[in-house]
């Protein structure tokens, strides 16, 4: 198996509980609600789907990773953070 690939699961894994822990608190803490009723337009739309949201929070923090490490397997990582994290919630 190619250890960038492993390397990449990995990440969507610690990812996927990041995500889910930083939602879970923004849920506990009423930030989405209050972000859905006194944020614009965008805002309003992304904090009510979860997808949406675990794709930009993964985003965030994948991109840095993949300007540093050059591994491009981790472009696909939001994208499956997402889908686990619409699973789970």
């Amino acid at each position: 198996m190619n250890l960038d690939l492993l390397n990449s699961i990995l990440l969507t894994v610690f990812a996927s509980f990041l995500v889910n822990g930083i939602i879970t608190l923004l849920d506990k803490l009423s930030v989405l609600e209050w972000v859905q009723g006194n944020g614009n337009k965008f805002f309003s739309k992304m904090f009510s789907c979860h997808f949406c949201l675990a794709h930009h929070l993964s985003l965030l923090f994948v991109l840095p990773m993949f300007f540093i490490g050059g591994n491009w397997f981790d472009l696909f990582v939001p994208l499956s953070v997402a889908g686990i994290i619409t699973l789970v919630k």
